[in-house]
């Protein structure tokens, strides 16, 4: 289980913070284009430090809609352990009775290679 988890968007550092269950939570810079590649570490409950995955997170202005995908898996993890503690979220014009700030849920993650 993931104990601790940090990494860079675009370059930049990010630390993460644990959120609901097994979820993390971070704010990523604004990227200009709608684009991010996170690479991310993690540290285990035993202490073992270790590349967790790279991940490109794609968001959609016209569509109010985020994806991700996952560019490459460390050593030893597989694509369910970064689903598992994975999902996006954005803050979102609503109109009506949803507030303004409601979450966008992650609309795709699954194993992809760089185009």
């Amino acid at each position: 289980m993931v104990a601790r988890l940090w990494g860079t968007a675009n370059g930049t550092p990010i630390t993460f913070s644990r959120g609901s269950g097994d979820t993390w939570v971070t704010t990523v810079p604004d990227s200009g284009a709608g684009t991010w590649v996170l690479a991310l570490w993690a540290e285990d409950e035993a202490g073992n430090v270790g590349y967790f995955a790279t991940v490109r997170l794609l968001y959609s202005a016209r569509d109010l809609r985020w994806s991700a995908q996952i560019l490459e898996l460390g050593h030893g993890v597989a694509q369910e352990d970064v689903q598992a503690i994975f999902s996006v979220g954005g803050p979102m014009a609503r109109t009506g009775e949803e507030a303004l700030g409601a979450r966008a849920e992650t609309t795709d993650i699954g194993e992809e290679a760089l185009a």
